[in-house]
Formats: structure tokens, C-alpha cells, sequence
């Protein structure tokens, strides 16, 4: 114990001592920091010898692609590669595989986008080829719907506006200004001369209406009226486009009217039956009737189809047009009242549809105009209402059901009966076969 503290006591009052063992501390901190250091270095180069490995591997990779591509032009797609590349970061060795993946996304974009113009020109290309082909089927005994018959559909566009085109169009523009729109121009004409044709023979029936009495102070006139609808309208306006230029439309304004011809016939095409509709003036039209007071020529009622009348309200209305048509056909409203016509008028079936009253007005009215008429049907109560408007009844009968018989009579005899006459009582009362003059 003394001797440690002799020790101490030395140590305390040696200077070299004390500047010794400062300088050992530091040599040993000296080593403690170089063996750190070497430690980091240490790993430092390990990380480098495995960057190294990692970079041999990768310049072992590129090569191999160099060698699988000896064939690519990079001079060639030098120019587009700078493209793609422009808008990514600055080329290193750390983000060599991010770049590459970046590029790779780009192209793929680039390719999908193109694929699908590709898609879409394919689909617009086959839609054409098909309405091509509708419209020329001639052409499909070489051409086809599809790819593959691209080509062969170019040189046909190619021959068709080097050659075909050339060739035929000047007999084209004969054949619009000459003879296409001509017929169309002619078509027009002839519907609007039907037009005339019906508003006057309306006009001639409206004049012998005004002979007729309709009522004790009335008589009645027709009226045409255009159908609703926009079906003839369209039609007319469409027909009238294609002439709206005259018969020999001027150079710029040749391909439009062959379109709206072009138009207008495809639509005759399509619809047969509406074609014969609007081209049928008969239908552009309905009638309605006007009945007026004689005195001051005043609507006192119309009649739209006799829509709303009764039976025999529509029975007396129809006698009567009948009856003006009929005097108009012949010429007897401007006729001379004994002039010598021919006005031969066959009724079959005349009054089984009719009441009384309205039956022997039907025959007054044929009475007054004078017609010569041929009354069939069968002789029942109702046939006997032409009795007095007739001068020879003719009547056919089979009483035993083997053989027909035919007896002509006088308007007179059959209103004497058959006792005066001498005739057997079934050849009046019978019913005679639905064939029966009178």
C-alpha cells in the first residue's frame, strides 16, 4: 500500500511521465481512427467490386443485343431516337434501366396509337370497298371486301379517274343537261297537267251540280283539298330542285343537280309503293262538299267524307255527285236539253242499300237529267220503285227449276197486273233471277 502510493505521488510530479502517457492516449486514438477508416474503406471498395460486377454484367448484355441486332441502322434512327429520348433526364450509368423502361413505355404508346389509326383506317377502308361494291356490283367477280384486295381496289380508282373518267364525261354532261333533267323537267309537267286536269273536271262537275237541287233551297259543290302530310311536298320540292337551274345548268352547278337527281331516284327505288303514292295527283288531293243557299250562294253546311251523316244522308249526297259526275262525262251541262246524246247509265243492284225516299229521288234525279237508264236487280219491293221511271221491264224467271224464261213487259202491263194481261200471277210476284233487266 505504500509503495502504490510512492507511485503515485511520483507520477504526479514527473512531467515526462505525464506528457508519455498523453502522447499514448493519442497514439492510441491515432490507430482506433485508422482502423475505422479502414473498415469504411474497406467497404467502399466492396461496393465498387460489386458496381464493377454489376457493370461487366450489364456490358456483357448490351454485346449480346449489339451482336443479335448487327443489322440495325443506328445512324439510320439516329434522328428519331434523339426524338423519343428528348423529354427524359440526361443519360447515366445509375439510370440506364429506368431510361430504358421510360423509352420502352413511350414507343408502346406511340405503337398503340398507331395501331389503332391503323384499326380505324382498316374499318373506313372495308365500309367503302362494300358500298363501293353495292353500288357497282359488276366489280365483284374481280374485287372483294378486305385487305388483301387493297391494291387491286386502288389501280380500279387509279384506271377509273385516268381513263373511265375522262371518257364519259362529256356523255354525262349530255345526258344530265339533254335527256336527265329533260325527263324530270317532262315528269313535272305531265304531274301538273293531271293537277289541271282533275281542278277542271272538278270544275265541270261543280257546274252541273249547279242544276241539281240539293234541297228545296240548296245545292252543293265540291272542293279539293290538299292531304296532310309532307310526304308529297317533300316530293314536289325535291322534284322541282332538280330543274332549278333550267334544262342546261351551268358547269359548277352540274354534279349538285345529278346528286339531288341521283337522290330522288334511289328514293323511287327504295319505296316502290310511295313512289306510286306521290306520283299518283289523285292522291295529292281529298274533296270536301260545300252546300250552299241558291239565293245568296252561302255556306249553310260542309261535308268533310260525309264523316258524321246518316245512311241516307250519305246515300242522297253520293246520288247526287254521281249523278253531276255522270252529266259532266257526258256533256250535259252545256249540252242542249233535247240534244240527241248517247247517256246510257247501267245501275246494277241500284237500291238495296237505300231507303225509299232516297231511291226515288235518285231516279228523279236521273229522270231529270235525262239519262237513258238499265236498271238490274232483282224485281222485289224495291226494284218496284223504278217502275215509274221506266217504259220496258224485263223480266226472267224459272218457276219449275229446269229452264229460264224471259218476259217483256210494258211499264203499263205490270201496273195493270198480271190478270189483265193474261199473264200467270207467279210471273209478277215470283222473284226473278238477281240478273234481271228493266
Amino acid at each position: 500500500m505504500r509503495l502504490r502510493t510512492e507511485q503515485d505521488l511520483l507520477e504526479r510530479s514527473s512531467k515526462e511521465l505525464r506528457a508519455l502517457q498523453e502522447r499514448l492516449r493519442n497514439i492510441d486514438t491515432a490507430i482506433q481512427a485508422g482502423e475505422d477508416d479502414l473498415r469504411e474503406r474497406d467497404g467502399e471498395l466492396g461496393r465498387v467490386r460489386d458496381r464493377l460486377e454489376a457493370c461487366q454484367r450489364r456490358t456483357s448484355d448490351r454485346e449480346q443485343q449489339l451482336a443479335d441486332l448487327s443489322g440495325f441502322d443506328h445512324d439510320g434512327l439516329e434522328a428519331a431516337f434523339a426524338d423519343i429520348t428528348a423529354g427524359l433526364p440526361p443519360l447515366t450509368l445509375e439510370n440506364a434501366d429506368q431510361l430504358t423502361h421510360s423509352a420502352h413505355q413511350s414507343l408502346q404508346g406511340r405503337i398503340s396509337n398507331e395501331q389503332r389509326r391503323v384499326n380505324e383506317a382498316v374499318e373506313k377502308m372495308v365500309a367503302g370497298m362494300s358500298e363501293f361494291l353495292g353500288q357497282f356490283p359488276d366489280f365483284r367477280q374481280t374485287l372483294e371486301v378486305g385487305r388483301a384486295y387493297a391494291d387491286s381496289f386502288a389501280a380500279v380508282l387509279h384506271r377509273i379517274e385516268e381513263e373511265d373518267l375522262p371518257r364519259h364525261r362529256e356523255r354525262f354532261e349530255h345526258y344530265l343537261n339533254e335527256n336527265l333533267v329533260g325527263d324530270l323537267l317532262m315528269l313535272n309537267r305531265r304531274l301538273e297537267e293531271h293537277q289541271e286536269a282533275i281542278e277542271g273536271r272538278i270544275e265541270e262537275i261543280n257546274e252541273a251540280l249547279r242544276g241539281i237541287d240539293y234541297a228545296d233551297d240548296t245545292y252543293v259543290q265540291l272542293r279539293l283539298v290538299s292531304r296532310p302530310g309532307h310526304e308529297v311536298a317533300e316530293f314536289r320540292r325535291s322534284l322541282r330542285d332538280c330543274f332549278e337551274h333550267g334544262i342546261a345548268p351551268a358547269p359548277d352547278e352540274r354534279l349538285r343537280i345529278f346528286e339531288r337527281v341521283r337522290l330522288l331516284l334511289e328514293q323511287f327505288q327504295r319505296d316502290p309503293e310511295g313512289t306510286q303514292r306521290v306520283t299518283d295527283v289523285r292522291t295529292w288531293f281529298a274533296a270536301g262538299v260545300r252546300e250552299l243557299r241558291r239565293s245568296d250562294d252561302v255556306e249553310v253546311n260542309y261535308y268533310a267524307a260525309t264523316t258524321g251523316k246518316s245512311g241516307g244522308q250519305k246515300a242522297k249526297l253520293a246520288f247526287t255527285i254521281l249523278a253531276s259526275a255522270l252529266s259532266a262525262q257526258y256533256g250535259l251541262s252545256t249540252a242542249a236539253q233535247d240534244a240527241p246524246n248517247f247517256r246510257l247509265v247501267v245501275i246494277d243492284e241500284a237500291f238495296s242499300r237505300t231507303d225509299e225516299s232516297n231511291s226515288t229521288r235518285a231516279m228523279q234525279l236521273f229522270s231529270q237529267l235525262g239519262f237513258q237508264l238499265l236498271i238490274v236487280g232483282p224485281f222485289d219491293a224495291k226494284a218496284k220503285l223504278a217502275v215509274p221511271f221506266v217504259r220496258t221491264i224485263h223480266l226472267a224467271s224459272n218457276p219449275s227449276g229446269n229452264s229460264s224464261r224471259l218476259i217483256a213487259l210494258t211499264r203499263e202491263q205490270v201496273e195493270a197486273g198480271p190478270e189483265a194481261n193474261g199473264l200467270q200471277s207467279e210471273a209478277l210476284q215470283s222473284p226473278p233471277s238477281p240478273a234481271s233487266p228493266a
